[in-house]
C-alpha cells in the first residue's frame, strides 16, 4: 500500500469513529413517500435509457422517439432521482455530530 493511500485510510478511520453507529430509538428513519415515487420512476426511466442506447432492442413505441431520445430518457432518470438523494444526504448530515 502506498504511503499516501495508508493517509488517507487513516485519516478516513478518524473520522469514521466519532460518527455514531446508534440510533436511539424513537429516531425513527421516515421517508415521504413522493420522493420514493420519484426515485423508482426516475431509474425506470434512466434504466430503460441505458436500455435503448447500448442494445438494438426498442421497447419505446416508434410514435414516441425523436432524435438523441435515450440521452433525454438518461437525463430525465437522474433528475428524478436526485431529490431523493438530496433528502438522505441532508437527512444523515444533519445527524452527524457538529464536532467533526
Amino acid at each position: 500500500m502506498l504511503e499516501s493511500e495508508y493517509l488517507f485510510h487513516v485519516s478516513c478511520a478518524n473520522v469514521l469513529l466519532k460518527i455514531p453507529l446508534k440510533i436511539p430509538g424513537n429516531d425513527s428513519l421516515r421517508i415521504p413517500v413522493h420522493l420514493i415515487i420519484l426515485d423508482m420512476i426516475g431509474a425506470i426511466l434512466f434504466a430503460l435509457g441505458i436500455f435503448e442506447w447500448l442494445t438494438d432492442i426498442n421497447l419505446v413505441p416508434a410514435f414516441l422517439k425523436f432524435d438523441m431520445y435515450e440521452v433525454v430518457l438518461i437525463v430525465l432518470g437522474i433528475l428524478l432521482m436526485m431529490p431523493f438523494i438530496l433528502y438522505l444526504t441532508k437527512l444523515v448530515l444533519n445527524k452527524l455530530p457538529s464536532d467533526i
